[in-house]
């Protein structure tokens, strides 16, 4: 859930055909991964171009269009690449799943008996969606994650997915105009995972009304209040893409690949993976989508980089801070163990199938 708390400002320029004049110098500057840094530069060659008012909501639909046209571009040089990496990438890919259904990856567990389509009918557009990001992923394999890629994993996440009143989720990331939320059943917590919200600075209360606030990686924590009682809350990020939280992601990042670099022990990677994986979920650093592209799709792709199984979690909910690392590893090692038995059952029927329809 994003709640948009205050407009966004109105002194942009433009003409009937500012977007052709000014799409050719979009293209060849740096990539655009939010509507903030867009609008600037919109703003910027708008000021050169003339002095009408382009209208924000246009705006924001040239920003989405601009963000779509990189999207296939992307996705297509993936696709068709034919560099070594890219064959290692699939083979290490097809390999890991075999005959596996893909779709089972990026559907919760307790929803796996509704089949592929189990979230079309809120969100349609998920299914291909997801199915598009894993074919990406399918090629990428070993690909460095980095402020860039990771937008783009989120992107293709939501790139086609829109909601029952048919506005489609908003690509990039969170912006310095919105505040990206969501809910937290309190009663869910366990003890130890409270105790690294204050250990390591993840989540601290800033008020009484069952209301937190997110500190990832912040030097101090704010003055708290008590921690609430059973019910729900709403946390909300302070993450938005500036210049202090590009940094601040850059870090998360770079420590993730520190904690790999240390060990080779696998207790220890998956200890790794989903310390990053909960401080980005905690972060919240997309309007939408921040689940799926963690929980499931980068989830998968750091598992298979790493020489592990994919997993079905049983919650995909559990990086919002329910549990504590250790728990989640176990939670993890758990979804792994789920996927490795569904193969294995889906590798009998296949074979009981074929012996059937010889006799």
């Amino acid at each position: 859930m994003t709640i948009r708390i205050k407009p966004f400002p109105s002194s942009f320029y433009s003409n009937p055909s500012f977007e052709n004049k000014a799409s050719s110098v979009i293209s060849s500057k740096e990539l655009s991964l939010s509507y903030s840094s867009f609008k600037n530069f919109y703003v910027d060659i708008g000021q050169i171009i003339t002095r009408e008012i382009c209208p924000i909501k246009k705006l924001k639909n040239i920003y989405q269009s601009f963000r779509r046209r990189i999207i296939q571009e992307k996705f297509s040089e993936a696709i068709h690449s034919q560099e070594e990496m890219t064959l290692s990438s699939q083979r290490k890919f097809d390999a890991s799943l075999q005959t596996f259904p893909l779709w089972r990856l990026f559907i919760d567990y307790q929803r796996q008996a509704e089949g592929a389509l189990a979230f079309n009918q809120t969100e349609p557009g998920y299914y291909a969606s997801m199915q598009k990001a894993f074919s990406y992923l399918r090629n990428t394999l070993g690909k460095p994650i980095d402020i860039e890629e990771l937008c783009l994993i989120h992107d293709l996440c939501v790139e086609k997915v829109t909601r029952i009143n048919r506005v489609p989720f908003s690509l990039g990331f969170v912006t310095d105009s919105e505040i990206s939320s969501y809910t937290l059943m309190s009663e869910n917590v366990t003890q130890n995972a409270f105790k690294e919200w204050e250990s390591q600075q993840l989540i601290t209360t800033f008020n009484p009304r069952k209301h937190f606030q997110f500190r990832p990686l912040s030097p101090f924590l704010s003055q708290k209040s008590s921690l609430p009682e059973n019910g729900h809350c709403y946390i909300y990020s302070t993450f938005s893409f500036t210049p202090i939280g590009k940094e601040k992601l850059k870090l998360l990042i770079q420590t993730y690949y520190e904690n790999l670099e240390r060990t080779e022990h696998p207790q220890n990677k998956l200890t790794a993976i989903a310390t990053f994986c909960r401080a980005l979920e905690i972060l919240h650093v997309f309007p939408d989508g921040n689940q799926r592209t963690i929980a499931f799709a980068l989830l998968t792709k750091l598992l298979l980089e790493n020489d592990f199984s994919p997993a079905i979690l049983k919650n995909p909910f559990m990086f919002d801070g329910y549990f504590s690392t250790e728990e989640l590893v176990t939670q993890i090692a758990q979804g792994i163990e789920t996927f490795q038995k569904y193969q294995q059952d889906l590798a009998i029927f296949s074979t009981s199938r074929l012996i059937n329809s010889l006799l």
